[in-house]
Parts: C-alpha cells; sequence; structure tokens
C-alpha cells in the first residue's frame, strides 16, 4: 500500500515536520510519501521547507490563478503518477477531493479549533477512516457530527 499525505509549501509547519518523520518510517512500518501542492512552490520554496530532503517528495504546483476545480485535477494526476492508494490530505481539501476518485482518504485532524471544525464538516465524509490528535478534538468534531447528522466513519483512537 502506498501513502502519500499532502502538505502547504510552508516554511514553519508541524505537519510538514511530522511528515518528513513519516517519509522516513523503516520497515516494518509503511513510509507515507510527502506531496507538497500549491501555487507557484519553486525550488527556493521547497528548500525552506521542513520537508527539504524528504524521501520520496513530490511536488503538485500550477500558476496562481489557476481555478480551484483544476488544482484538484491537477492533484488528482499527481496521486494517480504517485500510485497512491491512500491518501492523508492533512489540511488540505484538494486531498479530500482529488483522493476521493477512486482511493482511500484518511482524515487527520490536527486541530481543536474553528478551523479544525470547518475542514472536518466540509470534507469528513469523503474519509474512509479518520483520527484526531487529541482527546478534545475529538469529542468536538463527534459532537458537530452528531449535531449536523454527518454521515462519517466511527472515528478511530487519538493519535
Amino acid at each position: 500500500m502506498k501513502v502519500v499525505a499532502l502538505h502547504r509549501p510552508a516554511p514553519v509547519s508541524g505537519i510538514s515536520a511530522a511528515g518528513a518523520v513519516m517519509a522516513r518510517l523503516a520497515a516494518p512500518h509503511r513510509p507515507w510519501r510527502p506531496l507538497m501542492i500549491g501555487a507557484e512552490i519553486t525550488p527556493d520554496v521547497i528548500a525552506k521547507s521542513p520537508l527539504a530532503g524528504a524521501p520520496g517528495l513530490e511536488v503538485c504546483t500550477w500558476p496562481e490563478a489557476t481555478r480551484a476545480v483544476d488544482q484538484v485535477h491537477r492533484v488528482r494526476a499527481k496521486l494517480d503518477a504517485m500510485g497512491a492508494d491512500l491518501v492523508v490530505p492533512n489540511d488540505l481539501p484538494h486531498g479530500f477531493l482529488a483522493g476521493a476518485y477512486g482511493r482511500r482518504v484518511a482524515g487527520w485532524y490536527h486541530s481543536d479549533s474553528h478551523e479544525g471544525e470547518e475542514l472536518f464538516t466540509r470534507c469528513g465524509p469523503l474519509a474512509y477512516a479518520w483520527r484526531c490528535v487529541s482527546e478534545s478534538a475529538l469529542a468536538r468534531l463527534v459532537g458537530v457530527a452528531q449535531e449536523l447528522g454527518l454521515r462519517v466513519p466511527a472515528p478511530g483512537p487519538v493519535m
């Protein structure tokens, strides 16, 4: 199974720092292939990222004015080219949408805030499975799902 995790081109990112660690997992674990997505990603942007030098790092970029639907199509094509079986979108809706076409999507919710709640309500129903990084985030998202009547898979344990 090939796992691909999506990342923003941010110079400071706990998610990307974790992604760099996941890319270096040794057997018996499966390393996660990092995929940096975004507009106008240059070699300088990559060099400033926590993912710089991560094994298997791939990039999917587009011109600044690219429509959102075309961005998703580019991400989907890149996931296809990478042979992704499982997509971990992190906080990028592109991954939930592109990944939902013929592969499993695993939601990993990092935020115990309105931002995490918004991502969950918009993208949670597209996830095959999901986890949270804290008990408080898990309680919040389970409550939101119940309140809104969202059909999402049962959550896994806090990671």
